[in-house]
């Protein structure tokens, strides 16, 4: 248990780096005897109350009074961020005196650690304490953390602790490693790790990206954000539990990061529900045994250097046929773009989405975006939603529906919410198809573009929908104002 002073001397830490606790207020003689409530609750709401804070400014409260002085001691959630103890009067030569202080606070916080878990623990730091980031590691480990979030930027490749794999309750780990190579000791298994966050980590060869999905045997949740595969021919992911799968290389960069462009990626895990995949066409993808799927989130992004449009298109098609159990499919504009190139011919959709409840597209207005719409709602006969994010296209060829029937539209789709609708000719188009063979349509939504400067323009493009047949007569049309353009599709 630390000593009277040991707070004190934390408080003066903080004041050394320029942050300064909150003055106190001496309480009024003439209060007449007022009570402290908030020191009189009880342990656990106060160190609930503390969660909210920065680590640093938990401890800062230890001047209060005695009921606060050791508090901090038993805080289930510490989080120690190097950007929150930066001062803007500490100038570049005096990192070292910054970074003695950061590693010294670090320390003396778990050294006068009660016996009590830690719940949550978050690291992120420079490359000023790595020699003191594994003792670290093994104290919140001997106090049966939890969660772990690291995010760190090491000097080579990163080794990851061995008591990470010794804990017996660690259930989440989140790693940053700042495009840096991790290594993994071989015989490292995480027997009770369910949910696994890996970001802006090198993996150098095939063989370590396999063992470390093959030592997490109860994994549920694995995210792979913005990482690098250097020389990797298969991202081979074996995983008999994981329920939730999320690769994201959106924002590509000149670290070496060329997503899985160069590499195949090999997925089993038979009890996948969620499967969501952002970033560059992969060289091949390989779904073993996909039944369970049914949320599916396809993003890609350009660079189509390798191959011809066409055989991007059989990719996506070969893809995308795997998950025909899916209830809800959202998928963006440049999938779209590879689906054209092969819409006539004989396969496009090996089997029908007889399950798919919500469909959510990001498309063109062109007359061959309008046709990859139209049979994917073929292929979806049990559709109930459909919402389009219609986007600026360059093509201007004229669109005309053909005279097939759509099962979706007669019998099951309900609502269809259009965004970013500008009302060009083959929008109009569209809208007036969906009305007109929609029979048990409830609602269609239209939010107008940004790109329609002038009121009228909205008037006028809104009374020519409403003059369209509608086959349903409890159709309602609703029409929203613009809206200012985001992510929202993501």
């Amino acid at each position: 248990m630390p000593q009277p002073n040991d707070c004190h001397v934390l408080a003066m830490e903080t004041k050394n780096l320029d942050i300064l606790p909150v003055k106190r207020h001496k309480a009024s003689k003439k209060s007449g005897g007022a009570v402290d409530r908030i020191s009189n609750l009880p342990d656990a709401i106060l160190h609930l109350i503390l969660s909210f804070l920065q680590t640093i400014d938990a401890v800062k409260t230890s001047v209060l009074s005695k009921r606060w002085r050791y508090l901090w001691t038993s805080l289930g959630y510490l989080e120690f961020d190097h950007c929150y103890f930066w001062s803007r009067h500490i100038k570049f030569w005096y990192q070292r005196e910054f970074s003695e202080k950061f590693t010294n606070f670090v320390t003396c916080v778990l050294s006068f650690r009660d016996g009590s878990d830690i719940k949550r623990f978050r690291l992120s730091s420079f490359n000023f304490c790595n020699k003191w980031v594994d003792k670290w590691i093994d104290v919140v480990i001997s106090h049966n953390v939890r969660e772990l979030d690291l995010s760190l930027c090491p000097e080579g490749a990163f080794l990851l602790p061995h008591s990470i794999g010794s804990s017996k309750y660690l259930t989440a780990l989140k790693l940053n490693l700042f495009n840096h190579v991790l290594e993994i000791p071989k015989t490292m298994v995480f027997n009770k790790l369910t949910s696994l966050h890996l970001v802006s980590l090198r993996f150098s060869n095939d063989g370590l990206a396999r063992l470390l999905f093959l030592g997490c045997p109860v994994l549920e949740i694995l995210v792979l954000q913005r990482c690098v595969y250097d020389n990797i021919k298969v991202l081979d992911i074996y995983a008999t539990k994981l329920k939730t799968l999320t690769i994201e290389n959106l924002e590509l960069d000149d670290a070496g990061d060329d997503g899985l462009r160069q590499t195949v990626l090999k997925v089993f895990a038979p009890n996948l529900l969620s499967f969501r995949y952002m970033g560059p066409v992969a060289r091949d993808y390989i779904l073993q045994d996909p039944l369970c799927i049914i949320n599916v989130y396809i993003h890609l992004v350009n660079g189509f250097e390798k191959g011809s449009l066409k055989g991007l298109g059989y990719l996506m098609c070969k893809f995308i046929g795997g998950f025909y159990n899916a209830e809800v499919m959202k998928l963006s504009m440049i999938f779209l773009e590879l689906l054209c190139s092969v819409l006539n011919g004989p396969v496009c959709i090996p089997a029908p989405f007889c399950n798919l409840k919500l469909l959510k597209l990001n498309a063109g207005t062109d007359k061959r975006h309008l046709q990859v719409i139209i049979h994917l709602l073929k292929n979806s006969p049990n559709l109930k939603a459909l919402h389009i994010d219609f986007m600026t296209s360059d093509w201007k060829d004229d669109w005309q529906p053909e005279d097939e029937a759509v099962t979706c539209l007669s019998y099951h789709l309900k609502t269809v919410e259009i965004s970013n609708f500008e009302g060009q000719d083959n929008g109009l188009e569209f809208v007036k198809f969906v009305l007109e063979n929609g029979l048990v349509l409830e609602r269609i939504t239209i939010t107008w573009s940004m790109n329609l400067k002038k009121p009228i323009e909205i008037i006028l493009k809104a009374m020519t929908i409403m003059t369209f047949p509608r086959a349903s007569s409890t159709v309602a049309i609703i029409f929203l104002e613009p809206e200012p353009l985001g992510n929202s599709f993501i």
